[in-house]
């Protein structure tokens, strides 16, 4: 392996840790490259005669300088089932995102609503606002 392809793999490498690196709440200084917040919530009622009640408050925002994070996302997975015999899941959420201001910043929800089986009931609440 020559010097310049050795030197080439490096560079790559670190390129690739500084774009996938951890931004780090908290920190003070410096720009980050890369902040991304998840929530993932699951609420189940399964089985016969069974209830589950879930409320969630997300406030997900990319950190960094006025500029922010060059690339950034905000993401909540949520999702809520009743599945049996005379289950009832309810699951509210109250999600407020706020996309980082770089080259690259998306605010996603993703909820699944599900009611499986006999006299089941799933209800489903959600209020998002993003910016």
């Amino acid at each position: 392996m020559s010097i310049r392809r050795s030197s080439l793999i490096a560079l790559a490498a670190l390129a690739t840790v500084a774009v996938a690196g951890p931004s780090f709440a908290g920190e003070k200084g410096g720009v980050p490259l890369v902040s991304n917040n998840t929530v993932v919530a699951t609420n189940v009622a399964a089985g016969i005669g069974n209830t589950a009640k879930q409320d969630i408050f997300a406030s997900q925002r990319g950190g960094g300088m006025k500029s922010g994070p060059m690339f950034g996302s905000n993401s909540i997975f949520a999702d809520n089932t009743a599945a049996g015999i005379g289950n009832k899941a309810k699951q509210t959420l109250d999600v407020h995102q706020r996309a980082p201001k770089g080259v690259f910043g998306s605010n996603t929800v993703d909820a699944r609503n599900l009611a499986a089986g006999i006299h089941n009931y799933a209800r489903q609440d959600i209020y998002a606002r993003q910016r």
